[in-house]
Order: C-alpha cells, then structure tokens, then sequence
C-alpha cells in the first residue's frame, strides 16, 4: 500500500490520492453517515434534555410514592385506630347528648349547636395528621431528594390521596352515630326526603374529613417541625370556628369581622348541615317555648291576634280559644335558618364552596413546600433551616 501511494522509499506515484479520495463515491457516503449520527445525537440530546432528573416518569413516581404512603399507613396501627376512634366516640358522645332533638326553638338550638361541637374534632384531627407527615418528610429530605428518587410534589399528592381514603372510612364512623342519634335522620319525613337528605350529609361529613386532610398538609408542608405546623393550624382554625356563624350570627358582627364570615369555610359547612338536616319543617314550640297572653272579653285568639300572626308570622297553638292563648313566635325552621345567614336552597352551593376551599388547601401545600423547602440556586429562602 505504502508503495501504491507513493509513500514507501524510493517510491513515486502521479495521483494525487487525497483528491481522489474526496472525488470517491465512498468519501460521499461516509460524510452522509457522519452527518446522519450527527443529526441523531442532537435529536436524542434534546429529548433527553426533557427529563433527566428522574429515571422514572411523574406517574411512575406518583403510583410508587402513594403504593409505599399506603403501606406505611398500614403499618402504623396506631394512627389508624387513633382516628377511627377519636371520630366514633366523639360523635357518638354528641349524639347520646342531644339525642332526637325536637323540632322547637331549643330543638333547633340543639341540632345546631351538635354540629358546632362535631367540628371541634377538626383540631385534634390535625394534630394526629401532622407527625406522620413530618417523618415522611424528613425521610425523603435526607434520602430520596438527594438520589433523585422522585420530585417532592409526588410526596405532597401521595400523602394527601392516602390520607383522603383513610378519612373517608373516618367520616363513616362519624356519620351513623351522629346523625341517626341527633334525630335528623327523621325531619325529611314529611317532605319524603330522608333519603335525599341522608345522602347529601353524608357528602358534607366526606367533604368535612377530606378537608381536615388537606388542611393538616397545607399547615405542616413548609414548617420545621409537626409543633409549629399544629400551631399554626390551630390558630387558623379557631379563627374559622369563632367566626362561622353560631357563636355570633353575621348580622351582629361587627362591620370589619364580617369578611372572616365569608373566607370560613366552616361557614358553609355548617350553614349546609344545618339547612340540610332540619329546613323546609314546621316548627312548634314547647310549652315553655310559648308566649301566653289573655284575649279581651267576647273575642277569641284567632280573631285578637289574627292579623298580627298574618303580618308578623308565628303560629297561635289555640286560635279558637276565648281564654289563654299561646303563640309561637316561629312556625317554620326556615324562619330559624334566616336569622342565622342560612338558607335551605343554597346547600349544594355551600358543598361546591368547601371543594374549592380543598384545591385551595393541596394548591397551598405545594405551594408552600417548594417556597420553604424546595433548594434553589442563588437563594437562600429556606429560612427555617440552618
């Protein structure tokens, strides 16, 4: 070869063999071969570009990260029967209490004020919730974030799904005692809406149990510690409590107050439950309930206070009386509900608003980790940790 080319001693040759190279058909196909695996390596750099932080896809790490939640859910006994309990005891406690409340003016106040006192479990729900988080947490802080195992969105959604299914079988468990006991189960007979009615609470005391969930992730996704995220949930919940109605109806609140009425979302909790367990009834007073009065003399209830009932509203127990007459200064529940900001007909309104305050709350949670916790480059907002 050496002397072909004219490289060897003594060897000589005429072809310029760099030329006839460059003139073959074979230089022609191996640049079309170099330019094609060229082309290929910069199409494969882009997709892999894409993603490469992760070996597995979002979903792929979703399902692992909420398969290995529910296992150590499982294996946390004490969390679960926790729970389990303190919903079924508290609400059977609540329902032996104010058990079958009667449609009256302190039968109303009763029911009421029995659903006032089931949300109060919402802060010691809270604080069972937040420790088992926390852990998860430090965990994947100190291992899985570190080996790119899966993003830190996945351990927010995987908990708050995890956690939703478990507070679905709670709600169960506070359901049946709570409201068969109370007596609301059977306000819907009249109108033939028991079942109706005892769906839909069912939905409110889902909704209520789920909200609890995402309303514990929101309040301990960014904190340091399970303590200071309880903190901060039990404040924001007191707030909500204070400010949902019962205790001071919306009407008496004072002018710069009033907005705290709106952005409770016990307000339409409540204000659902309620309306839902008790409106479009009759309403009659007990005996104490009544106000009594004498009628003048040749005239009867009905034809002294006819116009006055007609005018204001109540009902006369004994219209056709010449002697005692007692009147209800409330006929109907609806009338009850008004005074308190509350109506029969804005239920499934009120159900719709406490999901949105859910999206809210797992929106918030993100939104919080990957403020607080998430590292950046060139920052240094994670201000909680040294």
């Amino acid at each position: 070869m050496l002397h072909v080319i004219g490289a060897a001693p003594g060897a000589h040759t005429d072809r310029d063999w760099v030329e006839t190279w460059k003139a073959s058909s074979e230089f022609h196909g191996v640049q079309k071969e170099l330019d094609s695996l060229a082309q290929s390596r910069h199409v494969t750099s882009e997709a892999d570009t894409q993603d490469t932080s992760y070996a597995a896809s979002v979903s792929q790490q979703f399902l692992a990260c909420t398969q290995r939640v529910a296992q150590q859910y499982w294996r946390t006994p004490t969390y679960i029967y926790s729970k389990l309990s303190l919903c079924f005891i508290t609400s059977l406690f609540i329902g032996l209490s104010f058990q079958n409340s009667p449609l009256s003016l302190q039968g109303l106040q009763n029911q009421l004020f029995s659903i006032f006192m089931l949300l109060v479990i919402f802060a010691f729900l809270i604080y069972q919730t937040m420790p088992g988080f926390v852990t998860q947490r430090t965990l994947y802080e100190g291992r899985e974030r570190s080996s790119k195992t899966y993003a830190w969105y996945n351990l927010i959604l995987a908990n708050t799904v995890i956690e939703m299914a478990w507070n679905s079988v709670a709600s169960l468990a506070i359901y049946f005692p709570f409201y068969f006991l109370v007596g609301m189960y059977d306000n819907g007979r009249i109108t033939d809406t028991q079942h109706e009615r005892g769906a839909f609470m069912f939905l409110l005391t889902w909704a209520f149990m789920v909200y609890e969930g995402t309303f514990a992730h929101m309040c301990v996704a960014g904190a340091p510690t399970a303590e200071v995220g309880a903190t901060l949930g039990l404040f924001l919940f007191m707030m909500a409590l204070v400010f949902c109605g019962v205790l001071v109806p919306y009407s008496s609140l004072p002018g710069f107050w009033t907005f705290m009425y709106r952005v409770s979302p016990l307000t339409y909790l409540i204000g659902a439950m309620i309306s839902n367990g008790v409106g479009k009834q009759e309403l009659t007073c007990s005996e104490i309930e009544f106000l009594q009065f004498q009628t003048p003399e040749n005239l009867t209830c009905g034809e002294y206070v006819g116009q006055f009932v007609q005018a204001v509203g109540g009902a006369l127990s004994n219209p056709g009386s010449n002697q005692t007459c007692l009147y209800c200064p409330i006929a109907s529940t609806d009338t009850y509900l008004t005074t308190m900001s509350i109506r029969y007909s804005e239920r499934w309104r009120n159900f719709g608003l406490l999901w949105a305050f859910i999206v809210f709350d797992v929106i918030a949670a993100l939104a919080a980790y990957w403020l607080i916790r998430v590292p950046k480059k060139g920052t240094r907002l994670l201000f909680w940790k040294k």
